[in-house]
């Protein structure tokens, strides 16, 4: 038998705009040394422009950016400005979706501030990353 050789972990924080999910991640990535990419980068320019212009996407919009979220999480970079303006917000919450029972994932009560969340962040990856190697 060969020796197995475990995939990276790679963590994907969600949420509605202005929740703080750059902040966190940049302090989790920060915390456990690894690179940090903001996913924002990745949508379409077409995306970009209808967003900045107000109007909402839907999930055949957004086709597009999830290829390349999955493509970036294959390996990793950073991020520049931002477009995303308030007045889409209320679309984000409609379309965000809790975890599903059994779903791997972690929700934080984002209350408790980024140093707090990134503290149980990283026990959480931690005590996954243990059990992982069992």
């Amino acid at each position: 038998m060969g020796t197995a050789v475990s995939a990276p972990t790679v963590v994907v924080v969600m949420g509605v705009a202005a929740s703080g999910k750059s902040t966190l991640g940049r302090l989790l990535a920060r915390r456990r040394g690894v690179p940090f990419a903001e996913g924002d980068d990745l949508h379409p320019a077409e995306n970009i422009a209808r967003m900045s212009a107000g109007e909402e996407l839907d999930d055949e919009d957004r086709a597009p950016w999830l290829r390349a979220l999955t493509a970036r999480i294959r390996r990793i970079d950073r991020r520049a400005g931002h477009f995303m303006p308030a007045a889409l917000l209320g679309s984000q919450y409609d379309a965000l979706e809790p975890l599903r029972v059994g779903e791997p994932g972690l929700t934080v009560d984002a209350v408790s501030g980024p140093e707090v969340i990134v503290e149980v962040a990283q026990a959480a990856l931690v005590d996954f990353e243990v059990r992982g190697r069992r």
